[in-house]
């Protein structure tokens, strides 16, 4: 209750986590002002209209305590919430607390505003008879309390009502959700298209590195080929010459004019 953020999921963890003989207690004996503001503040929202019996159970603690009960009842705020509680028909099980609650504020010598409490149960009384309005037909009597948009409606209209919110469920939620799904299962006929493709690009590209390793192979055997042909052709040149040149070296029989000649043929 501290940040007051996310009230709902705030007041359940409350809810599950509160022990009345441990959890409860010690935040009791260590509640400060400055909590129990925290506290009251998060109590105005709509949220908390779900969690009144948990934080019934918290507040009758605190007014319990001698430190905490002066500050909580003389805030305002208590009171008015209490007030604002107190006509709701979803709360029928907590009506008897929260009087309780009001008349221990309206005793107690900590009050400050003893004649709210009294103009709030002078409005009880003269209004304990008259049933609460249908917010369709205007009519009475409206016994059943919409939570969600805190509304009073006929036996009629409300099940009217309750048939609109499934309806709307339908359309802004379950629609949507199919919506999502058949988006996924196109996403999944998609993905087997794409294997296919992806196996056909990989079949190419094995064929592909294939064909260029087997021109590889033959241009690299077709140069060496070539390369034995220059290398016989040019052996079959030089043969004559060396046996030249070996013959005249033997005998030691050669001049300046074979020096030249013999040279021009090695150019």
């Amino acid at each position: 209750t501290a940040a007051c953020t996310h009230k709902e999921i705030g007041f359940q963890l409350i809810e599950h986590s509160i022990c009345p003989t441990s959890t409860l207690a010690t935040y009791v004996l260590n509640a400060s002002n400055k909590q129990v503001e925290q506290l009251l503040h998060c109590m105005h929202s709509d949220a908390a209209v779900r969690f009144v019996p948990v934080l019934m159970t918290i507040v009758e603690a605190l007014a319990k305590n001698v430190q905490t009960q002066q500050f909580l009842f003389q805030s305002k705020d208590l009171t008015r919430i209490l007030q604002a509680w107190l006509p709701l028909g979803s709360l029928t099980s907590s009506k008897a607390r929260i009087i309780a609650l009001l008349l221990d504020i309206g005793y107690s010598k900590n009050k400050g505003h003893g004649s709210d409490i009294a103009q709030v149960f002078f409005g009880e009384m003269a209004t304990g008879n008259e049933s609460n309005l249908c917010s369709v037909c205007n009519k009475p009597p409206a016994k059943s309390f919409c939570t969600g948009c805190k509304k009073y409606f006929c036996r009629k209209d409300f099940k009217e009502h309750e048939q609109q919110l499934s309806i709307k469920f339908d359309d802004e939620i379950v629609r949507s959700h199919d919506e999502i799904f058949d988006q996924i299962q196109k996403l999944e006929k998609s993905n087997h298209s794409s294997l296919n493709l992806f196996n056909q690009i990989e079949l190419w590209k094995k064929t592909t590195i294939s064909k260029v390793e087997q021109a590889a192979e033959k241009a690299h055997d077709e140069l060496m080929e070539l390369i034995d042909k220059e290398r016989i052709t040019i052996i079959k040149q030089i043969e004559p010459i060396t046996r030249e040149i070996r013959c005249l070296r033997e005998e030691e029989n050669f001049v300046e004019d074979d020096i030249d000649r013999l040279k021009q043929k090695n150019q």
